[in-house]
């Protein structure tokens, strides 16, 4: 039912506006998209044993249908669809990501309301440069939500930018997600010299847990650091993040969820915490061609399994075949461990990201 309510709503969505728009209302209105794909070879094992993810395969990761409409200098409407394909299910599932109508009202104030890009790991991710190879590391682990359904407030100006969402909390894949009380997210940045970031984030809530028929939940609390260059063919950055109370550990590349040996429930009540850190760079040697690398850590249990970390990293060479088409030449390793497993993932291929 909730794949037959978001097909429906994409085409309500757009059906609507094509068959009551003419010339003079399409005039505001602006198509794009954004596919991310890739053909690797994976080597993962589990103690030491090879696992099902072994082999070679092409995967879409992501394929982003943009739709924004602009009714005057104030208000206008945003749609993002967002298409999944794996090899190793051999599955595919479309959904809504983004879907707001936004008040323009001055530099500083923005308002959005409904599923919109939550304040953290999009703001990393425009810096950082290389979705496309890998989230970045509170994408990568679940520690923060990429979009939420709320309201989002957000500005612009001088040297400062900021963002402060209320959310449901479960993400955007959850539309009719209710809990008592919103979360919290929030973001503060400051551009004080020429090309550097320098970012703080926040974010306090439940995660969607908060509601009837849930056993109680812990605040999840995250705090957020960032530093930043982007100029001049160069991006380095830096980011740490402290959070209190996970409430899973999940690798994307490994896809191992609770790879700690506790009881489930330990997870949700014991007062844990979770702490990682991750730095990147690149640097364009030519116009089309770049060169990037990037490590990350974390600690994925300091209370409940002081002994479970977590080590990646990734180097490249990305060629610019022309505008909107890149395409990488990539190697990737991950280390999971605690006192009493290990997995291990190797993958090298080609990663391509499309923009129209």
């Amino acid at each position: 039912m909730n794949r037959i309510f978001q097909y429906s709503a994409v085409a309500v969505f757009m059906g609507a506006g094509l068959g009551v728009a003419h010339a003079d209302l399409l005039a505001g209105t602006n198509l794009g998209g954004e596919m991310y794909f890739d053909m690797s070879k994976i080597s993962q094992k589990m103690d030491g044993q090879r696992t099902g993810k072994d082999g070679y395969g092409f995967d879409v990761k992501r394929f982003y249908f943009n739709v924004d409409h602009k009714f005057d200098e104030t208000y206008s409407l945003h749609l993002t669809t967002d298409f999944k394909y794996s090899s190793a299910d051999g599955k595919s599932n479309i959904f809504v990501k983004k879907a707001y109508v936004q008040g323009d009202f001055a530099p500083l104030f923005k308002l959005r309301a409904g599923s919109a890009s939550m304040p953290w790991i999009p703001y990393v991710e425009d810096l950082y440069g290389f979705r496309y190879v890998e989230p970045t590391i509170t994408d990568r682990f679940g520690v923060r939500n990429s979009a939420d359904w709320g309201l989002h407030a957000l500005g612009k100006e001088g040297i400062f930018d900021y963002q402060v969402s209320l959310v449901g909390g479960a993400g955007y894949s959850q539309v009719n997600a209710r809990s008592k009380r919103p979360d919290l997210s929030m973001r503060v940045g400051l551009h004080s010299f020429d090309g550097f970031t320098v970012a703080a984030g926040f974010y306090d809530g439940k995660r969607g847990e908060d509601k009837a028929g849930v056993g109680p939940t812990n605040v999840q609390t995250t705090y957020d650091a960032l530093v930043a260059y982007v100029k001049h063919g160069v991006r380095l950055g830096g980011e740490y993040y402290y959070q209190k109370n996970p409430i899973k550990y999940e690798s994307a590349n490994l896809g191992l969820t609770q790879f700690v040996i506790t009881p489930a429930n330990a997870i949700t009540h014991a007062k844990d915490k979770s702490t990682g850190y991750s730095l990147w760079g690149s640097y364009q040697i030519t116009e089309p061609v770049t060169v990037f690398a990037r490590y990350d850590y974390a600690k994925l249990s300091k209370n409940v399994d002081p002994s479970l970390s977590d080590s990646y990293f990734n180097v490249g060479a990305q060629y610019a075949v022309r505008k909107g088409i890149v395409v990488s030449l990539v190697y990737k390793n991950e280390r999971l461990k605690d006192s009493d497993h290990e997995a291990k993932f190797n993958e090298i291929g080609i990663f391509s990201a499309i923009k129209f």
